[in-house]
C-alpha cells in the first residue's frame, strides 16, 4: 500500500475542497426539500398574464410590471409540457446558482497569490457565505431562485468589462454590447441596477485615472448602444413596457438617520442571519455598532482601493460592492422608506438576502487582494476566517430546524387550496404569503379545469 498516495488524499487542500462542495450539495438538497410545487405569489398574476388570455404575442413575455421575458418563458414551458406540475424556476435558478459559485471562485483563484491552506480557507468562507441558507425563501420561492439566472450574467458581463479595461478588441467590445443588451431585454429593473454598477465604478476610477479616460468613455459609448438596441428592440416588436413602481422616497417624510441605520443593518445582513441577530437579543445600540462598523470596513475599501488602485488587480469586487449600495439604496427609494429612526427590516426581506450575500463575498475578496500587498498576520486571518464559517454553519443548522416548519406549511397551503376550489367559504383562510396579492378563485378553478398544477392527474 502506498501511505504517500493515502496522505496526499486525505491534505488539508482536499479536505476543504470536500467541505467546499459539502456547502453546494446542502443547499441543493435543501432546496429539492424546501420548494413549493403549488402556484405562490406572483404566479397567479402569470397565470392571468401568460396562460389564461385566448391570445398571444411576442410582446406579453413584458407586459408584467416587473418584466422578465425568461420567467414567462418558463412559466409558459412548464404548462406545456409539465402541467406545471414542475418547478422549473428553481431548477433553472439553483444550477444558475451552483454554476456562480464555482465560476466566482475560479475568478478569484486568478488574483490570488496565497499558499494553498489561505486560499482554501477563503475559498471555503466565500462559500459558507453564499450557502449559509440564511434566506429560506431563496430555496422554497422558485422566482427568488430563478434570479440567480441574472447574477450569473451580471458575473459574465463583469469578466468582459474586465478584459474591456486591459485590452481594447472589436470583438470583445461586440460581446460586451450583447450581454448587457440582453441583460436588460430579461430583467430591466435588476439590469439596470447592475449597469449603474458599472458606471459607478467608471465615474469613481476615472477621477482618480484620468489616463484610461478614453477606455472608460468607450465602455461608456458600448453601453449606451445597448440601450439604443433595447428601444429599437421595443419599437419593431410593439413592445410597451409597464411603468415600474413609482418612488416612495419622500424628503419631507424620510428620517436620515432610520435611513443610515437601516443601510448599514442592511450590508451586515450579508455577513450574519437576521433572524440570528434577533435570536441573540442584542440591544440597539450594540447592533448599530456591529453595523456602523461593517460599514466603516466597507468605505476604507472603497477608500484603500482607489488610493492603491487595486482594482488593476481585479475590478470585479469592487464593481459588486457599489452594486450592493446601489441595490440598497434603490430599495430604499422605490420600496420601504425608512419614516422613522428605527431600522426597517423589510429592506433586508428574504428575496433580497442574495445580493447582499454577493457584497459581503466581493467585500472578503477585496481585502484579500489588499493583504496580499499588506501582510496580515496570520493568526488574524485564520481566526476571522473560521470564525465566519463556524458563524454560518449555525446558521445552515438553524434554516434546517425552521425546514420542518416550511415543509409543513407548504402541505397545509396545498390542502387549502384543494378545499379552496371546491368551497368557495375557506378561501379567505388562505395565507397570504403563500398567494400574494394577485390569487384570485378563479384562477384556482382555471387550474383545476384544465388539470394543472395541484390538480394535475396523474396518468
Amino acid at each position: 500500500m502506498n501511505y504517500k498516495n493515502i496522505f496526499n488524499i486525505f491534505n488539508i487542500k482536499n479536505i476543504l475542497i470536500v467541505f467546499i462542495f459539502l456547502f453546494i450539495i446542502n443547499a441543493l438538497v435543501f432546496s429539492i426539500i424546501n420548494h413549493s410545487d403549488y402556484l405562490r405569489a406572483d404566479q397567479w398574476r402569470f397565470l392571468e398574464l401568460y396562460l389564461m388570455p385566448e391570445s398571444f404575442t411576442l410582446s406579453s413575455l413584458w407586459s408584467d410590471h416587473h418584466p422578465q421575458p425568461l420567467t414567462a418563458l418558463l412559466f409558459m414551458v412548464s404548462e406545456k409540457y409539465c402541467a406545471l406540475n414542475v418547478n422549473l424556476f428553481a431548477y433553472v435558478g439553483i444550477i444558475s446558482k451552483i454554476i456562480f459559485s464555482l465560476l466566482f471562485l475560479y475568478i478569484v483563484n486568478k488574483t490570488l497569490t496565497l499558499n494553498k491552506f489561505k486560499k482554501y480557507s477563503l475559498f471555503l468562507l466565500v462559500t459558507s457565505i453564499f450557502y449559509s441558507l440564511k434566506s429560506i425563501n431563496e430555496y422554497g420561492w422558485g422566482l427568488v431562485t430563478l434570479s440567480n439566472f441574472w447574477f450569473l450574467l451580471y458575473l459574465i458581463i463583469l469578466l468582459n468589462f474586465e478584459s474591456l479595461l486591459k485590452n481594447i478588441f472589436y470583438q470583445k467590445h461586440f460581446n460586451f454590447i450583447i450581454l448587457v443588451f440582453v441583460l436588460l431585454l430579461g430583467a430591466r429593473d435588476l439590469g439596470i441596477i447592475m449597469i449603474a454598477s458599472i458606471v459607478l465604478f467608471l465615474i469613481i476610477k476615472n477621477i482618480r485615472n484620468s489616463i484610461d479616460l478614453k477606455k472608460n468613455l468607450t465602455i461608456f459609448l458600448d453601453i449606451l448602444i445597448a440601450f439604443i438596441l433595447l428601444k429599437i428592440f421595443y419599437a419593431i416588436f410593439n413592445i410597451n413596457i409597464v411603468s415600474s413602481s413609482p418612488i416612495v422616497f419622500d424628503i419631507h417624510t424620510a428620517n436620515i438617520f432610520g435611513i443610515f441605520n437601516t443601510f448599514t443593518t442592511t450590508l451586515l445582513s450579508g455577513f450574519i442571519s437576521i433572524n440570528m441577530i434577533k435570536k441573540i437579543a442584542l440591544e440597539n445600540y450594540q447592533l448599530l455598532i456591529l453595523s456602523y462598523s461593517i460599514f466603516a470596513i466597507y468605505i476604507f475599501l472603497i477608500y484603500i482601493s482607489i488610493k492603491q488602485k487595486l482594482y488593476l488587480v481585479s475590478s470585479i469586487p469592487f464593481v459588486i460592492i457599489i452594486y450592493g449600495f446601489v441595490f440598497i439604496v434603490a430599495i430604499i427609494a422605490f420600496r420601504y422608506t425608512p419614516l422613522s429612526v428605527e431600522i426597517d427590516w423589510r429592506v433586508m426581506a428574504d428575496r433580497y438576502t442574495k445580493v447582499y450575500e454577493i457584497s459581503a463575498m466581493a467585500m472578503v475578496w477585496g481585502y484579500i487582494i489588499y493583504f496580499q500587498q499588506n501582510k496580515i498576520n496570520k493568526i488574524i486571518f485564520y481566526t476571522l476566517t473560521y470564525s465566519f464559517i463556524v458563524m454560518n454553519i449555525f446558521t445552515i443548522v438553524s434554516a434546517w430546524e425552521f425546514s420542518k416548519y416550511v415543509v409543513n406549511s407548504n402541505k397545509t397551503v396545498k390542502q387549502a387550496l384543494v378545499k379552496c376550489s371546491y368551497d368557495k367559504e375557506t378561501c379567505g383562510k388562505l395565507p397570504r404569503w403563500a398567494i400574494g396579492n394577485s390569487f384570485s378563485r378563479n384562477k384556482l378553478i382555471y387550474l383545476k379545469e384544465n388539470n394543472l398544477n395541484i390538480f394535475k392527474k396523474e396518468k
